[in-house]
C-alpha cells in the first residue's frame, strides 16, 4: 500500500535509510529525518504494515531562460535490500508523479547515486541533463529554508560555511522528466548543491 508519511514513521524510516546508505553517518541522517524531512512530501510502500520502501518530493523552483517553473526533487529514493526488484519502486515513482502533476509540478528530477540507476531511472521517463556551466540559463533555485540547510551539511561535512552557493565544477548529473505536456524539455540543467 502507498501512503503519505506519518509521524510514527520517522524511526522506521531512519533505519530503512541506515540500511539502504550504511555509509552515511548517523549524525547526517539525524540532520536529514530533523530538517528536511516533512510528512506531506514523503510516500512510503508498505507490505504487511512494515515501510519498504521510500521517496521525498522536495518542492523547488526551476529557472528556465526567463520562466519559472516548478520542480519536485526526488530524495532519499529508496528500497529495502530484501525487497528490491519486485516492482515496489516502480509503484511508488509512478505515484510520486501523480501526486506531483496534481500540484501543478511541470518536472521531475533526481541525482542517480549509482551509474547503475541511469537506466533504471530512464525507464520512467527520465533523461540525463547535462550541467550548463558556460551560460547557467536553466538552473534550480532554493528558497532561504533550503539555501540555510544546504549551508548547515556542507558546514557539517567540510567545516567551512558558505555565504552564497559556489558554482560547482564537477557536478553530478541529474536527471529530469517532463511532467506538464505543455513545458518545454529541459536538456541542460545546473543542480548546484542539493539535499540527497
Amino acid at each position: 500500500m502507498i501512503r503519505q508519511s506519518i509521524d510514527t514513521d520517522k524511526e522506521d524510516l531512519k533505519q530503512l535509510w541506515k540500511s539502504c546508505f550504511p555509509d552515511d553517518s548517523d549524525s547526517f541522517i539525524t540532520f536529514y529525518f530533523d530538517n528536511v524531512y516533512k510528512n506531506d512530501e514523503v510516500l512510503v510502500y508498505t507490505l504487511n504494515d512494515q515501510i519498504i520502501a521510500f521517496l521525498q518530493i522536495i518542492p523547488y523552483k526551476i529557472k528556465k531562460g526567463h520562466a519559472i517553473l516548478q520542480g519536485g526533487y526526488l530524495s532519499g529514493v529508496m528500497t529495502h535490500p530484501n525487497h528490491r526488484m519486485k516492482g515496489y519502486m516502480a509503484k511508488l515513482l509512478y505515484a510520486s508523479f501523480d501526486v506531483m502533476i496534481s500540484k501543478g509540478y511541470d518536472y521531475a528530477f533526481l541525482i542517480p547515486q549509482e551509474i547503475e540507476l541511469i537506466d533504471m531511472y530512464a525507464k520512467y521517463g527520465f533523461h540525463l541533463c547535462e550541467p550548463n556551466q558556460q551560460d547557467i540559463e536553466n538552473f534550480v533555485l532554493k528558497n532561504p529554508e533550503q539555501w540555510s540547510i544546504l549551508q548547515q551539511i556542507f558546514y557539517e561535512e567540510n567545516g567551512i560555511w558558505l555565504e552564497e552557493e559556489p558554482i560547482v565544477p564537477n557536478e553530478q548529473k541529474g536527471m529530469i522528466k517532463r511532467l506538464n505536456p505543455d513545458a518545454e524539455e529541459i536538456h541542460t540543467l545546473y543542480l548546484g548543491m542539493m539535499m540527497d
